[in-house]
């Protein structure tokens, strides 16, 4: 029984194609249904009151009129017809506009009854009576399919598109036209479907993203395709502890490279986190219980078969959807990244993305950012708030672009497996889940450390992060890092700086490194414009020896021209 408005209930049979009384009726897909505590629709109290109904929607017949006005009087309002016709055949069906019809059988050469009554072919009577065939039409609309048709709005009030429920209980999206179709499959007139459409425009869905909330939070609001956790945390005595080896052997694998630089952070012994195991365990348990909060972007490096790639599958073992892949939508052009819009765990496995300037720029974006904008297929682009946090597996260090300045990507190399390490994937990751309620109890009651930055837990900067953004650097950035030493306050001819990288170029890059890219292209802190009283360019903030004044006042560039800061 599905509630309906007004108390009335939608009430279906059990099993498909089983007979009941004449007023029950078959579904689209086979179901035996009928209406309870619910005016009747013409169909209904035809049925009930001996109607036969005519092929080709042509109605209902009656073996006598009597019969045929109680039917109106069923659908809301008494007919009155002269008694000569009571006993006469009498056909009802609905006009095009919802309006009762009754027909009455003609005998030969009879007066019309009054000038209400049309004659029609067939000697037949004919009258338009102010009857609605479907007096729960505007009660019903949206109403009864709520459960099964929905348009969704984003936060933002702009179409979601539109989404029905197949027979198969799965929710699909679907055009508006298909929608009208899906509703006429199951019975519904055109006109009624157009209407249901409607209603449905009025009374749209919220789509939300809040991983591991409920489906329905309220408010017509719809969680859909949200993530949830599959297991319970186990519930353990008071004596007890979580037992899960195969997560921490797991863990205390993937993350051993952090275990010396942990040991030197302040913050980490404060937060009683003392090697790369716990800082791992750290890091999973805000991503599950803080979803919302940014945490620094994980690249993983080994060799082939080295178990990098075990972290974000275990994870994945403990819920349902969240764990998406982020590979197309961060190296794509067309900016389409739909499949990111339910992540929790955004996934790139072995891809190099060193090569495409938009990942890199999209990882600056989507790591620290609180509002994630979703652009699908076919639909605007919409936000909604941020719960991305990512994981990155390679083979080699290079697969990753870290830039020097980037304060966002760490970069952790995963050793080999020694070999009496080595379990079948398959059979570690069934170890897994055997002890994934356990390590659930672990992670929901661990306690979280405190805020420290912009990002959830701190970034942990490794010699191996290191040497990655010493790989990223420019040719530009290494040679200002080797040969020059930044002087604040202190200037470098433009042109001697030129002719000096020049000869640092290998000849094959000479050509690529224009003085207009040179200059383009100098850091932030070393700018370049005119100084002094003439035009020549300077590079300012470098110098070929050790600086006069470390401490000193550096140069910026206003409108062309190296000034100080001060003035």
């Amino acid at each position: 029984m599905f509630p309906l408005p007004d108390g009335a209930f939608k009430v279906y049979r059990f099993s498909q194609g089983v007979s009941e009384a004449t007023t029950w009726q078959q579904d689209g897909e086979g179901w035996t249904t009928c209406f309870y505590n619910h005016k009747p629709d013409l169909k209904t109290a035809s049925r009930a009151l001996g109607g036969a109904e005519l092929a080709d929607n042509k109605g209902f017949q009656f073996r006598e009129a009597k019969d045929a006005i109680k039917v109106a009087k069923a659908l809301g309002q008494d007919v009155i017809i002269e008694e000569r016709f009571l006993f006469r055949e009498a056909v009802l069906r609905p006009n095009k506009d919802g309006r009762l019809i009754i027909r009455l059988k003609k005998d030969k050469d009879e007066a019309n009854p009054d000038s209400t009554w049309g004659k029609i072919p067939g000697d037949w009577w004919e009258k338009v009576f102010g009857v609605k065939t479907d007096p729960n039409e505007d009660e019903l609309g949206a109403a009864e399919f709520d459960e099964r048709l929905r348009t969704l709005v984003t936060p933002q009030a702009e179409s979601a598109g539109w989404y029905i429920m197949a027979s198969n209980g799965d929710w699909q999206r679907r055009p508006f036209g298909e929608c009208k179709n899906w509703l006429q499959h199951h019975g519904i007139a055109k006109t009624q479907a157009e209407q249901i459409l409607g209603g449905c425009i009025d009374k749209p869905w919220s789509l939300v993203n809040l991983p591991f909330k409920s489906e329905y939070p309220g408010g017509r609001q719809w969680n859909y395709n949200a993530p949830q956790f599959k297991f319970k945390p186990a519930k353990l005595n008071d004596d007890e502890v979580p037992h899960h080896p195969h997560w921490d052997r797991m863990l205390k694998h993937c993350f051993c490279d952090l275990d010396e630089e942990v040991k030197k952070l302040h913050w980490a012994q404060q937060a009683n986190i003392r090697d790369g195991y716990q800082y791992g365990l750290a890091w999973t348990a805000c991503c599950f219980r803080d979803p919302f909060e940014p945490l620094p972007f994980l690249f993983f490096f080994g060799n082939q078969n080295s178990g990098k790639s075990i972290f974000h599958e275990a994870l994945s073992l403990l819920v349902t959807g969240g764990v998406v892949t982020a590979d197309q939508a961060l190296t794509n052009n067309n900016n389409f990244n739909g499949e990111l819009a339910t992540g929790v765990l955004a996934v790139i496995e072995e891809k190099d993305i060193s090569g495409s300037p938009q990942a890199y720029a999209r990882i600056k974006d989507w790591v620290t950012s609180r509002v994630l904008w979703i652009r699908r297929m076919r639909m605007d682009a919409y936000p909604q708030p941020n719960t991305l946090h990512f994981v990155m597996c390679a083979n080699e260090q290079e697969a990753c672009p870290v830039i020097p300045g980037d304060t966002r990507i760490m970069v952790i190399e995963v050793p080999d497996l020694l070999l009496d390490e080595e379990i079948p994937k398959l059979i570690f990751l069934k170890q897994l889940e055997d002890e994934a309620p356990h390590f659930m109890h672990t992670l929901m009651n661990l306690e979280l450390p405190q805020v420290y930055d912009r990002m959830r837990l701190p970034l942990v900067d490794t010699e191996k992060r290191k040497v990655s953004q010493e790989m990223h650097r420019s040719p530009l950035e290494t040679f200002i890092g080797e040969r020059c030493k930044y002087a604040p306050g202190e200037k470098i001819l433009f042109a001697d700086f030129y002719d000096h990288f020049a000869k640092y170029l290998d000849p094959s890059e000479k050509y690529n490194w224009t003085k207009s890219k040179v200059s383009r292209a100098l850091p932030s802190d070393t700018p370049s414009g005119a100084s002094g009283g003439g035009n020549q360019r300077y590079v300012g903030n470098l110098s070929w020896e050790d600086p006069k004044d470390p401490a000193g006042t550096p140069y910026l560039c206003v409108n062309g021209r190296l000034k100080l800061k001060e003035n």
